[in-house]
């Protein structure tokens, strides 16, 4: 009976192994009330840019005129921020979320947008859709990344909020424009 538990533990912790040597969960027998749990060990995040040390220290005004390179560290550092919040504990959410839809948005790469939908909706609910930028975020990620007449419509929308919230916004009133003619061309 103990060689084949024996045997069950090694094909499990081979099964728990990926294609790069990298473990992703650990195979040992079950835990006894004397045993201690050690905790994931999860790599560091790289530095965040220009000397800030907490993500909370970030400014929109600071992300704004960061690198590609100097955003992808923000974006990293601000999901585990986020991540490790405690449950319904959540300090500075909001803006943390904000932050992150900015980052992600500002790096121009239609890959990242499905990862900014969710946060940019998440700040836009906890305002009640009255955040400008987030509405045209929002809708631009939604255009760029989802297919159909509804979506289309979505973000539509999404450019009309932005300009009822601050009609002197030149970005959302463009984008206004094109998903209008994107719409016209799904009627025909």
């Amino acid at each position: 009976e103990r060689e084949r538990t024996e045997k069950m533990w090694a094909l499990s912790a081979a099964l728990c192994t990926s294609g790069h040597g990298v473990r992703l969960a650990t195979a040992q027998p079950p835990l006894r009330a004397h045993s201690v749990m050690s905790s994931y060990d999860r790599p560091s995040c790289p530095e965040l840019p220009r000397g800030t040390s907490d993500v909370d220290l970030l400014t929109e005004d600071i992300i704004r005129k960061l690198d590609v390179g100097e955003l992808q560290s923000v974006v990293a550092n601000l999901e585990v921020a986020i991540f490790d919040s405690p449950p319904f504990d959540k300090v500075n959410e909001m803006d943390r979320r904000r932050k992150l839809a900015l980052a992600l948005f500002l790096q121009n790469d239609p890959a990242l947008h499905p990862a900014l939908i969710p946060n940019a909706k998440e700040v836009l609910r906890q305002k009640k859709g009255a955040d400008a930028e987030m509405q045209y975020v929002l809708g631009a990620a939604m255009r760029s990344c989802m297919e159909g007449k509804s979506s289309q419509l979505m973000a539509l929308h999404c450019f009309e909020k932005a300009l009822e919230l601050q009609p002197e916004y030149p970005e959302a009133g463009e984008a206004l424009e094109e998903a209008r003619a994107a719409i016209m061309l799904l009627a025909l």
